[in-house]
């Protein structure tokens, strides 16, 4: 059970990376990923939306931001970005037999391969209409209250969560740096607290910018 649950997360991220890498032999070339790759920063806004004791409900707000690369000329660009989500929020747990209300933070810490493709305008436009996509795998930690009386969970835990995210967004030039915002929505699950389809899934805002 072990064995094909880490195979199967090494073929779904192989994937990924090779997903975010493949436009690069396409307009760059190996050897000038890192000498025309541009550097991106943003902060990200997220509102969970998973069902009770299944994930991370509505309750649940993430903030953190991200630092990347997003490389390529053309329309169809690619992204390999790193990502920090705090979380807060009241959340349903199923301890046992008894389901409790508890307080909830922690930390998401994601790699997150992808592509970058202008739907309207291009790189060089005043404004672009944007579209991306992104594999995500992310190391999640969870903590409950250290004073709360459990008997089948642990006051805190961590898994690897693997899914995706896609974003919506309007790209512009401010002081001749691009700048966007997006609309995200992300899906990713994983094992945390006994359940193995625990899901972060949300959707949020993101704003940042391009050097």
């Amino acid at each position: 059970m072990l064995i094909s649950f880490c195979v199967g997360l090494y073929l779904r991220f192989s994937i990924l990376v090779v997903m975010g890498l493949f436009p690069v032999y396409l307009q760059a070339g190996v050897s000038d990923v890192f000498t025309k790759a541009k550097y991106r920063f943003a902060l990200d806004y997220y509102q969970f939306n998973s069902d009770a004791i299944y994930g991370l409900g509505s309750s649940t707000i993430g903030y953190g931001g991200l630092i990347g690369l997003q490389y390529g000329t053309g329309r169809f660009r690619g992204a390999l970005d790193l990502t920090g989500i705090y979380v807060s929020g009241v959340e349903q747990f199923q301890d046992g037999s008894v389901q409790r209300k508890l307080d909830v933070n922690g930390l998401l810490l994601g790699i997150a391969p992808g592509f970058y493709l202008d739907l309207l305008g291009s790189t060089n436009s005043k404004a672009t209409l944007t579209f991306s996509a992104n594999g995500v795998a992310e190391y999640t930690y969870l903590k409950l209250p250290v004073d709360a009386t459990l008997t089948n969970i642990a006051q805190t835990d961590n898994g690897v969560f693997v899914g995706y995210s896609v974003g919506l967004g309007l790209q512009w030039k401010i002081f001749s740096k691009p700048t966007v915002i997006e609309a995200r929505y992300r899906s990713l699950t994983g094992k945390i607290f006994e359940r193995s389809d625990y899901s972060t899934s949300g959707l949020g805002v993101r704003f940042g910018v391009q050097y």
